[in-house]
């Protein structure tokens, strides 16, 4: 065993939604109305995840805690963030996708990502994969994890997105806890990164310039200007 040290988010609460007597840990694209939307929407489930956590910083009323608000966050991030035919398969597609929202509510992000690329000549290191996760956590930031192949470990899907919410660091390995389908799972980084074979990637929302005036997300309407026009 190496030197230890375990990382979370510093707000975890924030993702954690009621419906009715239970919890849910993080959003479930089972929440989604349409069908389509449940098979493919692991991609905006976890944008919305971002969304409410940070946004929770800033206004604590912008969702009330509950899986119905939880769900409008969801539907809204849908339009932006929205899956293509091969889903979202890398963590630059997520990025771009989430910056067109973002720019729509005149903010401005930057992301850091590590692509674990299918051609193994080309992928990062185990170190690089802990310690990207290390960051985005040290940073308060949930951390979106892309596993397009599981190479059979256990608590994760093929072709899935999920969102890191703490992680175990010694010398050998990094534990990841993860909320998925609203339950929270455990995963280990180094037995992924040494049997997946296609690969996946890593992201986290590196800065952000938040409107201080303007705390709230326009769930209302895609299109800013069309407001400004009736303003």
């Amino acid at each position: 065993m190496g030197i230890y040290s375990y990382k979370e988010l510093k707000h975890i609460d924030n993702l954690i939604f009621h419906d009715k007597f239970v919890n849910l840990y993080g959003c479930d694209q089972e929440w989604f109305p349409r069908e389509i939307q449940r098979l493919s929407g692991c991609g905006p489930t976890v944008a919305s995840d971002i969304v409410i956590y940070n946004m929770l910083k800033y206004n604590p009323d912008f969702v009330d805690g509950t899986k119905e608000d939880a769900l409008s966050v969801m539907n809204y991030v849908w339009d932006y963030v929205t899956p293509g035919i091969n889903g979202i398969p890398s963590g630059k597609i997520f990025t771009e996708k989430f910056k067109t929202m973002a720019d729509a509510n005149k903010r401005r992000v930057e992301f850091q990502i590590l692509e674990v690329p299918e051609d193994k000549r080309f992928r990062p290191d185990y170190d690089d994969i802990a310690n990207i996760i290390k960051e985005g956590l040290i940073s308060d930031q949930p951390v979106a994890f892309l596993n397009i192949d599981s190479g059979h470990v256990k608590n994760l899907d093929d072709y899935h997105w999920v969102v890191i919410i703490g992680a175990e660091f010694d010398n050998d390995d990094c534990v990841i806890r993860i909320f998925d389908e609203g339950v929270e799972k455990e995963l280990s980084i180094s037995e992924w990164e040494s049997k997946t074979v296609r690969g996946g990637a890593l992201v986290y929302l590196k800065s952000v310039e938040w409107n201080v005036a303007d705390k709230k997300l326009d769930l209302t309407a895609n299109e800013i200007n069309e407001k400004e026009t009736e303003d």
